[in-house]
């Protein structure tokens, strides 16, 4: 399927070259630039991260997408009042994907799934201290197969289109992969809910601790007679 996407995408990104409308100015070396407008990077295959591949896949669009729809949804003063308003703003940005491409369910399926594949990356990089053993070339293809198996779970969702077949192929899959990344999204929160609990716990104990040394009650202790 990417195969064949991106054969129309080549043709495409031939089109526009021949018009011009990829230049970007030369770089340093006096060479012209051709990066303005770029469908899919030559290099998507060979990355071996969720975020890579999502920004290296119709890229484009994805610019598009960040610039006009999650940017406007995860601002800084929404995410100060609601924690939560980035999760928002990428989902959102996913279904908004979704109707663009069209009105089969399957797309709204997939395409939210993949919304919960950046999110897992997400925390998966948060935490990334307890996978830095991944990063040895040694297990470098076994984290390739999980993160193509990952996104390749809703690819074939995609090409499902129909309600029913998406439900088959459910039923099927034993919903293996939404279940994995539900729990990593539950495990998530449960993780972030303790720390907030904890962090305001040191507080109000910091608080209590400044107003017992506070200046007035020094004050108000007994002199001592010289």
């Amino acid at each position: 399927s990417d195969v064949y996407k991106r054969q129309g995408w080549t043709i495409a990104q031939a089109n526009v070259t021949l018009a011009g409308l990829p230049y970007d100015g030369n770089d340093e070396n006096g060479q012209p630039k051709w990066e303005r407008m770029i469908t899919v990077h030559t290099s998507h295959e060979l990355k071996t991260t969720v975020k890579e591949r999502v920004a290296t896949w119709n890229t484009a669009i994805s610019l598009w997408l960040r610039n006009y729809v999650y940017v406007r949804i995860a601002t800084k003063e929404n995410q100060s009042k609601n924690p939560k308003a980035g999760f928002i703003a990428n989902i959102g940005t996913f279904i908004i994907s979704a109707f663009w491409h069209g009105c089969y369910p399957a797309y709204y399926f997939s395409f939210i799934l993949w919304g919960l594949c950046v999110e897992v990356s997400r925390i998966a990089y948060r935490n990334r201290k307890l996978f830095s053993f991944a990063d040895n070339i040694v297990f470098l293809p076994v984290k390739t197969f999980l993160v193509l198996a990952i996104l390749g779970y809703p690819q074939i969702i995609f090409d499902l289109l129909t309600t029913d077949r998406v439900i088959h192929f459910f039923k099927v899959t034993k919903c293996s992969v939404p279940i994995g990344m539900l729990i990593v999204l539950a495990l998530n929160f449960l993780q972030v809910k303790s720390k907030s609990k904890k962090s305001a716990g040191d507080g109000e104990t910091k608080k209590n601790g400044e107003v017992t040394s506070s200046p007035s009650s020094k004050s108000n202790s007994p002199k001592k007679n010289n």
